[in-house]
């Protein structure tokens, strides 16, 4: 079935909470490949109570571009891409009068343009879709839109612990010191266990570390 091919790059990603990310939207037509449609009308569609649109950056006009992007309902507006978890989009359109979009010159996969979103409170994933309010036809062929969702996820606070060797202690009570430390905010409690590498030698008196969120 012939296409227009919409990716996100990266597919995924990894997000912590209250954090700004931002990635790139590419197009491609495949099954054939047809670098000269009469555009496109792309939504992005988001949820809005875990993720923020700040905005669009690098948008590529190629000199057709008839559409400011800014955030729509999806109740007030009725569009709907069939997500029960996304509330609101932004749409950007590409028209031309000649089959010439986005042009024989193109580099392809083509960047659309980059999306800027921050994560709020209580951040623990989800998932941003595509859908076109038109398919564009040359000679009576029709190109569906094939779009992949991007899915982000909550990224886990690392862990790097300084020094990692010679971390010894002695039956008579000895102590030793090292530094732990949180490569991220953490969402949630971070425990980290404490043992001996010789149990038969005894117990820790400190048997975890746990790290709270502010």
């Amino acid at each position: 079935m012939p296409e227009q091919v919409i990716r996100t790059n990266p597919l995924s990603l990894s997000v912590a909470e209250n954090s700004p990310f931002s990635f790139g939207v590419t197009y491609e037509t495949a099954n054939p490949v047809n670098n000269t449609l009469n555009g496109l009308t792309l939504r992005l569609h988001f949820d809005s109570e875990a993720i923020d649109f700040g905005a669009v950056e690098n948008l590529e006009s190629f000199d057709v571009f008839v559409t400011n992007p800014s955030e729509n309902s999806e109740n007030q507006s009725g569009v709907d891409d069939g997500d029960p978890n996304t509330d609101s989009y932004i749409v950007i359109g590409w028209i031309s009068q000649n089959p010439v979009w986005p042009g024989d010159d193109q580099t392809y996969p083509v960047t659309l343009y980059n999306a800027n979103f921050t994560t709020l409170d209580g951040f623990t994933g989800t998932t941003i879709n595509f859908t076109s309010s038109d398919n564009p036809s040359e000679d009576g062929v029709v190109y569906e839109l094939d779009a992949q969702s991007l899915t982000l996820n909550l990224a886990q606070a690392g862990i790097t612990v300084d020094p990692t060797t010679g971390l010894t202690t002695t039956e008579a009570g000895g102590t030793d010191t090292f530094t732990v430390v949180l490569t991220s905010q953490p969402s949630a409690n971070v425990t980290i266990p404490i043992a001996s590498s010789d149990a038969t030698e005894g117990t820790a008196d400190v048997t975890e570390l746990v790290f709270t969120p502010d």
